[in-house]
């Protein structure tokens, strides 16, 4: 994948060092991290960043996805309390690892508290480094299941949100533990590349 934004010698070196503490973890440490990752999407065109939160776990847990439907920041923390906590909670009680993905409302203070009081252990994300979240190959797949049909637009945006939630349905397990299982090979891959992008 080849991300748009260069990376400078800090970025190069922030990624490397995230490849070597996480490269230390055997694959089974994979399926327990609930990814982060937003994008937005409109009638008229494809889906971009921001405005709808998406979470999602590996291994026996079945898929979940949730669209922001209130404002970015709920008593100052967000999708992180409004839906990433209680599936979490409920899957897994406290033994998850939470990617954040350096959007701000995982980075404030009310957030970091609430993840401290929840005791959820935090997976600290190198900036510009999409290439290294499999949820960004995620929305590759659901982006083509919604336009590859020849349908260019949608006509609302309920016809929008009930095409995303089927082509996330449609989305089978195996292609969710293939994306976590590359996890692995995608910090060897930065590792070889000295922090540069990858082609994931």
């Amino acid at each position: 994948m080849d991300n748009t934004l260069k990376l400078s010698a800090e970025h190069k070196l922030a990624r490397r060092e995230y490849a070597r503490e996480w490269i230390l973890y055997t694959k089974d440490v994979w399926p327990r991290v609930v990814f982060s990752d937003e994008k937005h999407g409109t009638s008229t065109g494809h889906m971009d960043t921001s405005d709808a939160g998406k979470t999602c776990a590996s291994g026996s847990v079945r898929r979940y996805v949730a669209r922001m439907v209130v404002a970015p920041s709920w008593c100052g923390v967000g999708l992180a309390a409004v839906y990433m906590l209680p599936f979490a909670h409920k899957h897994f009680g406290t033994e998850y690892i939470f990617q954040e993905n350096n959007a701000s409302i995982h980075s404030s203070k009310r957030t970091t508290e609430v993840f401290e009081e929840q005791e959820v252990k935090v997976m600290k994300w190198p900036t510009r480094s999409q290439d290294l979240n499999p949820i960004e190959n995620m929305w590759i797949i659901l982006s083509r299941t919604l336009y590859d049909n020849g349908k260019k637009q949608y006509c609302s945006v309920a016809e929008l949100r009930a095409a995303v939630l089927a082509a996330w349905d449609a989305v089978d397990e195996a292609t969710l533990a293939k994306l976590v299982d590359s996890m692995s090979k995608r910090l060897v891959k930065v590792l070889d590349k000295k922090g540069n992008k990858t082609r994931y």
